[in-house]
Order: structure tokens, then sequence, then C-alpha cells
């Protein structure tokens, strides 16, 4: 049986007459070169790694508390403990214990008055407000050092000194500032005890001498003074110098 050929005079082609495939190459023609494909974690054949991108850099204290500033100029010291002391027994003496016998400050404050004195217009003074304003005083100024209360400038020129920056060098001024302030508050208190019994001093009991005894260790307490903080500066400005003395 013989099988019909392709016309005489035509080259033989393949497949000729037979549909191609999807899927595979074609006949007579090289398969294209396949690459691996691309995945995440591994690196390109042929290619060097990347780099990894750099950080992104922020600002400085980004993600950080903000900073409060600098610290206070004084914290509280050991002076405290002795003018805590003093203040204590000045309060007991003036609040109840005996400055004649059976007979306490308060019930000299309530028969004692401006118009009934007999003759002796400081004595009723001290009695009525005068002692009472010298103890309040003498607990605002002594506290308010020894507890490192003069924390900012603003509190040295209330309670301290209005033409005087606080530093390591004028410390030692300031605390013989605030010590005769107390010894100046103690002269106060014994001229009224003294106005009271100069006539009688052998009635006097134990409060007077309270009175006087706090406050020598109030001035004890204001001489050691508080510690210095972390923000008190070396020394002040180099126009602050000109501008007084103690």
């Amino acid at each position: 049986m013989t099988y019909p050929g392709p016309p005489q005079g035509q080259p033989h082609q393949p497949n000729q007459g037979y549909p191609q495939q999807p899927g595979f190459p074609q006949q007579g023609y090289p398969q294209q070169q396949s690459y691996p494909q691309q995945g995440y974690g591994y690196p390109q054949q042929g290619y060097p790694q990347q780099a990894p991108a750099p950080q992104q850099q922020y600002p400085p204290g980004y993600g950080m508390p903000p900073r409060t500033g600098p610290g206070p100029l004084t914290l509280p010291g050991i002076g405290a403990i002795p003018v805590g002391i003093g203040l204590a027994i000045q309060l007991a003496a003036f609040l109840g214990v005996p400055w004649a016998e059976h007979v306490s400050f308060l019930d000299l404050t309530g028969a004692v008055s401006l118009h009934n004195n007999n003759g002796n217009g400081y004595a009723a003074v001290y009695v009525l407000f005068l002692g009472y304003l010298i103890l309040a005083v003498t607990m605002l100024v002594s506290l308010t050092w020894t507890l490192g209360g003069i924390r900012t400038e603003g509190a040295v020129r209330y309670f301290g000194h209005r033409k005087k920056s606080l530093t390591h060098e004028t410390f030692p001024k300031f605390q013989q500032y605030f010590t005769w302030r107390a010894v100046l508050m103690l002269v106060l208190q014994a001229t009224g005890i003294t106005a009271l019994f100069y006539k009688t001093p052998e009635a006097a009991t134990v409060g007077p001498w309270l009175v006087v005894a706090g406050g020598v260790l109030v001035i004890i307490g204001c001489k050691i003074g508080p510690r210095k903080g972390p923000g008190l500066p070396a020394r002040g400005l180099p126009g602050q110098a000109q501008l007084g003395q103690f």
C-alpha cells in the first residue's frame, strides 16, 4: 500500500498537517532557558545580596520625657531637725505650759487689754499678738530655709536677699543671713518676756525659759542650713556681683 507523498519540487516539512499542542516547544526551535522563580527571603541568582536599609534617625529626645530643667537650689538638710525641735518647744510654751504659777500664756492673753495694762504697753502688745506674730515669722523663715524651700531665684528674692543670688560662693553668706534673722526673732521674744517679768522675775516659771531654749535651737538649725541642690550654680552672673552685698 502506498501513501501519497509531497508534491515533487517542494521540501518535506515536519509536522505538516498536524496542529501544535500548547505547552510544548515547537519542533525544530531551541527551548528557551528557564530562570528560577524569585521568592521571598532568597537572593536572586547572579546578583549580590541587597544591603539592609539603614534605620531611620530620630531627633534627640524622641520618645523620651522632656527635661524639666535644672534642679532646685537647695534641698532639706540636717538643720531642719534642731529647727523643728525648737519650734515645737516654743509652740508648747505658747499654747499650754505655764508662764507663772497656774497661768499660761493664753490666760495672759485673755486677761490683758491695751486699755488696762498698768502702764506697761509693750508687755500688753506682746501678750496680745506680738508674741504669736514673732513665733509665726520664725516658723516661716526658718522652716523655709532649712527644708530647702529656696528652690528658685524667685524664692531667693522673696525669702532671701533681693540683691544677691544664691550660689556655691554665696551660700555661707545666706547661712549667716538666716541665722541673724533667727537671732533677731529671739531678741524680740526675750524683750517681750522681760517686759512681762521685769518687776517680778521670780514669778516666771518654765514657759519663758522654753521660749528662749527653743529660739537657741532655731538659731543652730539656721546656721547649719539646708543641703545644696543640683541646680545651685557655682557663682552668679558677672553683672549680679555688682547689684549689692550683704
